[in-house]
């Protein structure tokens, strides 16, 4: 169960851009270099963004909501094109 739930798993040629927002808890970064290593190696576009001092709920509350949201907005424009 536990690797059918992984992303790591699924990340191939065919995988978007994917952005990472992160609390200063190492403990839920699992897996994420795993998949960054793969993002890598099929050239996929990707951000990681750590807020320090951050709860694991961080997007949620201030001060770290709004900042959260820009970092969304500014990975999607950069990503999607206009339509």
């Amino acid at each position: 169960l536990w690797k059918a739930a992984s992303p790591v798993y699924y990340v191939n040629e065919n995988s978007p851009p994917i952005l990472f927002i992160n609390s200063s808890m190492p403990r839920f970064h699992a897996g994420r270099d795993a998949v960054i290593e793969k993002l890598d190696r099929f050239s996929i576009y990707h951000e990681v963004h750590t807020f320090a001092d951050a709860p694991h709920s961080f997007w949620l509350f201030d001060p770290w909501f709004e900042g959260t949201g820009r970092l969304m907005v500014r990975f999607l424009e950069s990503v999607m094109p206009p339509p």
